[in-house]
C-alpha cells in the first residue's frame, strides 16, 4: 500500500533541500536577521495588566466604583466607616470603638 502523505513529504524534501542547503550562507543571513528583528521586537514588549479591560462596566457595583474612584482611589482599599449616632465623635466610648476597629484592620494577618 502506497502512502500519499509520504510521497508529497519527499517531493517536498527533494525541493526545499537544494533552495535551503545549497546556499547555506545566505539562508543563514535570512535567519539572523529574522532572529535580530524579533529579538528587537521582543525588547519593546510592555506588560500591560489592564484591569480596566476586566471589568463588566454596566454592571451596578463597577458604575459606583467608577463613580467614586478618584476620592477613594484604587480598587484595592477597603474602607471602614464609623458613625456617632449621637454627640460628637470625641468621646471616651467612640474612641475605644474606633481604636479597636483601627486595630482590628491594620493589624490582622490575612488568611492564607
Amino acid at each position: 500500500m502506497h502512502d500519499s502523505r509520504s510521497a508529497f513529504a519527499q517531493a517536498f524534501v527533494r525541493l526545499t533541500e537544494p533552495l535551503i542547503f545549497s546556499r547555506r550562507y545566505l539562508t543563514l543571513s535570512v535567519l539572523g536577521l529574522i532572529t535580530l528583528l524579533l529579538a528587537w521586537q521582543a525588547a519593546h514588549l510592555r506588560l500591560d495588566t489592564g484591569f480596566e479591560k476586566q471589568l463588566p462596566l454596566g454592571h451596578p457595583y463597577i458604575q459606583v466604583y467608577k463613580q467614586y474612584e478618584k476620592e477613594f482611589g484604587g480598587a484595592n482599599v477597603t474602607l471602614v466607616a464609623m458613625r456617632q449616632k449621637s454627640g460628637d465623635i470625641y468621646n471616651a466610648a467612640f474612641m475605644r470603638t474606633l481604636r479597636a476597629a483601627t486595630d482590628a484592620v491594620y493589624l490582622s494577618r490575612p488568611s492564607r
